[in-house]
């Protein structure tokens, strides 16, 4: 038996799932405090998390993300983490469609 294939990929609904249980409550902190390494590393986790489910908006939406605290653009990166509920609610549009 090879290393991954025991492993199963999570479903639509179980990324969901972890979005909303793990993601949404770190957006929410890095959110409010603003300290521009904990965004970065959120961008980081979530761009991790990501790749290892085939979530190309959410690999875009990090990449912004990621280049705006490389740049230090506050006014980009308060829109892009303003719309990271929208994300949210994209991502479980498609869970509930499949």
């Amino acid at each position: 038996m090879t290393g991954s294939s025991h492993l199963q990929s999570p479903s639509r609904e179980d990324i969901s799932q972890m979005m909303d249980s793990i993601y949404l409550p770190e957006w929410r902190v890095v959110s409010q405090t603003f300290i521009i390494n904990d965004i970065k590393q959120f961008a980081i986790d979530m761009k991790s998390f990501a790749a290892e489910n085939s979530l190309d908006d959410v690999t875009a939406w990090s990449d912004m993300i990621l280049t705006s605290c490389a740049e230090f653009d506050i006014l980009q990166i308060t829109d892009a983490l303003a719309a990271f509920p929208t994300l949210m609610q994209d991502i479980s549009g498609r869970t509930e469609e499949l």
